[in-house]
């Protein structure tokens, strides 16, 4: 009986060098864990190689899947670990992106209450801007006397991005042009404006009150 059987439940148990023995040569039953070891390990090469001649820094998760199927390897019944190694690391990323998300939010509530009180009026939020290097969406378009603003929220060690900055720059000094849903409910869609960036940013402290 395959040693194993139970890695392959579409293959049945008494089945010799998965049912091609023409082809695969199978002393002991475990030509398949070999293949996939050879596979898994290939993958990883693969993966690294691609990220290296792309100018792309070598992950350290790519490095630990890379290990982790050598290990495989060498351990009877044991691929797949490289596999295992990446969901967990994109099991972590999924639940700090929720976190990131769950924190943007809180900031930006804060962010508009603090605006409100310092006098400016809440004319949209997640307004995009059409930019001549791309779409920019703000968190907020807002308004002081007769000054209109884009606002952009950080909180903790956040920045804008150099993407962002040289956006910001471009509708400050060329104007952009309000488009989308969001633009629309705020009475902007359609219009173009130079509009400067304030980068408003929320202390911890007041994201735990």
């Amino acid at each position: 009986m395959d040693p194993l059987a139970e890695k392959y439940p579409s293959l049945s148990p008494y089945t010799y060098a998965a049912n091609n023995p023409v082809v695969v040569y199978d002393k002991d039953g475990r030509i398949l864990d070999i293949i996939l070891d050879i596979a898994f390990i290939a993958y990883d090469i693969y993966d690294i190689a691609s990220t290296t001649l792309s100018g792309k820094k070598v992950s350290s998760t790519q490095w630990a899947a890379l290990g982790a199927d050598v290990i495989g390897a060498a351990v009877p019944f044991a691929s797949g670990g490289g596999a295992a190694v990446r969901a967990t690391a994109k099991a972590k990323r999924a639940i700090q992106v929720r976190r990131n998300y769950a924190k943007g939010k809180a900031a930006e509530a804060v962010a508009e209450t603090q605006l409100k009180e310092a006098g400016f009026e809440i004319l949209g939020r997640q307004v995009t801007v059409k930019t001549s290097q791309g779409a920019r969406r703000y968190d907020f378009v807002a308004q002081q006397g007769d000054e209109i603003v884009s606002v952009e929220v950080k909180s903790g060690k956040g920045k804008r991005t150099k993407a962002q900055k040289a956006k910001d720059k471009e509708v400050a000094e060329k104007g952009g042009k309000y488009v989308g849903k969001r633009a629309a409910e705020a009475g902007l869609e359609g219009r173009t404006a130079k509009t400067r960036t304030i980068e408003w940013r929320v202390k911890e402290e007041d994201l735990k009150k």
